[in-house]
Order: structure tokens, then sequence, then C-alpha cells
């Protein structure tokens, strides 16, 4: 019997999704997958490479998985279904979790609550929060997979964007926690780059593994083994990952936006503890 689960990650881009997974995913019994939600629109790009480095129709996870499922019909939820037997089917048998990194952004508000329908599986979702007006601040420079493809990254309205974006994809991940309380984990982005330790054994307890040899390799700054994301920001092509926290940001965030992030994310900056207003970084 397949006893294999999903570490789902939640909450809005560019708040450390892919950091998260990278690290965590480097632990021998879980297996990290990047975004699936994005599988069916590149999985016939040419330009589409997996973290490990090879084009997705040469790695050698998901060349077989492609060519799987190309087989199948294309009715949405039958391929859905498809998609994940044939993960099951091809990650290593003592793997206890994979991860799917799509978090609730967009057109994937309900994915996490959909997919614990679709498999019959346990979803755990660990929601990882950033200070929105960082995330803003991020948006504002353009599209990570715009730049990643060398493409004009340029976006629209980023601001507003933003702010709405930050407030739905958090919201969605409360609606799964009052669901599957016990499935549910909040961290802060800040917290797991500057109590990177703390934090880590927290989501040790939580996934009932142990993550002693993945805090040694960050801390020795050592090589993280290779991985099979796809999707993501460019830093999943890294080996190596050393561990800061991105407040640059407010010494750019200006007065207005920050009127405007707050005027609809009061609650959920007092609920996530972060500071109203915030000091420029001398």
């Amino acid at each position: 019997m397949d006893r294999k689960n999903v570490i789902y990650i939640a909450g809005y881009g560019r708040s450390g999704s892919t950091l998260l997974e990278m690290i965590i995913g480097s632990n021998n019994k879980i297996y990290p997958l990047g975004e699936l939600t994005n599988f069916d629109t590149i999985k016939h790009k040419d330009k589409a490479k997996c973290s490990c480095g090879k084009y997705l129709k040469e790695c050698e996870f998901w060349r077989n998985i492609i060519k799987e499922y190309d087989l199948n019909n294309k009715i949405a939820i039958n391929g859905q279904k498809k998609l994940w037997a044939l993960i099951f089917k091809n990650t290593p048998e003592n793997i206890h979790y994979v991860i799917d990194s799509s978090k609730t952004a967009r057109k994937n508000h309900f994915r996490p609550i959909r997919l614990a329908k679709l498999l019959g599986k346990n979803i755990y979702m660990i929601h990882i929060v950033r200070d929105g007006r960082g995330c803003i601040q991020s948006l504002i420079r353009g599209s990570n997979q715009k730049m990643e493809n060398g493409e004009e990254p340029k976006i629209y309205f980023p601001v507003l964007r933003g702010t709405l974006g930050w407030m739905i994809s958090n919201f969605s991940a409360h609606i799964f926690q009052i669901l599957h309380k016990d499935k549910y984990l909040r961290i802060r982005y800040e917290d797991f780059t500057g109590d990177f330790e703390n934090v880590m054994k927290k989501i040790g307890v939580f996934l009932d593994i142990c993550f002693q040899e993945e805090i040694k390799r960050i801390k020795e700054a050592n090589e993280l083994p290779t991985i099979h994301q796809i999707s993501g920001n460019r830093l999943r092509s890294q080996r190596t990952i050393s561990l800061r926290t991105d407040d640059g940001w407010k010494n750019s965030f200006s007065s207005m936006n920050n009127i405007i992030f707050l005027i609809f994310n009061y609650f959920f900056v007092k609920l996530y503890e972060y500071d109203i207003k915030f000091n420029k970084i001398p």
C-alpha cells in the first residue's frame, strides 16, 4: 500500500516558498516537486527546465511521467489523478512525503482542499507568510518566470495586485486551517531565515521527521542534493544556500503604498505580528 502523503506549501508568491521547499526537500524522506499546478502548462515547453539542470523532457524523473501522462486522456480531473498516480509510482519507496509548492495564490486558492478530496490522502499544509510589503516590493521588480525566460518582466499595477493577492492567498490558507487544523502549520519567512534552527525543529515535530542533518548542512553551507522541482523562481537552480532575511524593501516601500496595503490587510498584519510602521534599514 502506498503510504506517501503530500506537503503543500501555501501562501503568496515572493514569500520564500522555493527556499523552504529546497531545504526541507533535501531530507531523504521528502521528495520536492515544485509548483505542480504548472505541470500541464510547461511540460512540453522547449525551455522548461527541472531544478536538476536538465530540460523536463530529458530529466530522469520527469521524462517518464510526461510520456505516460500524455497517453492518458486530457479530461482535467482524470488528468490530475493520473499525474499524482504517476508521481507516487515514480518516487522511491522510502519517501514519506512529496511536496507541492503551488501556494494559494491566483487559481490555486482552494487547490489543497481539492487535492485532499481527490487523492484521499493527508495533505500537510505549511503556510509560509512574509510581510506583504516585502512581497509587493519584489513584485514591483517584475515577474520571476519572465526573467528566467529572458522576457520583459514588467508587471502592471503591482501594488494593487500584490495587496489584494496577499490578502486572498493567506485567507485561502486559513480556510484549509479551519477544515484541517491538525494538518496546518504557519511559519513566518522572517523567522525561517532569522531563527532557522528553531523553525526547522517546529516543522520536524509537525511532520514527525528529524531535520538535524539539514540544519547542519545549511549552517556549514554544504551543497544540497539534486532535486526535481518544476517551475518556481530562479533560486531552485542553486545547490548551496546562504540564509539571510531580505528586508531591503523597507528602504524602498513608500508611505502611500503602505497606506494602500494596510487599508486591506491591517487584520493580517496584526495577526502575523508585523509592524504597522517600519523603520528604514541603516
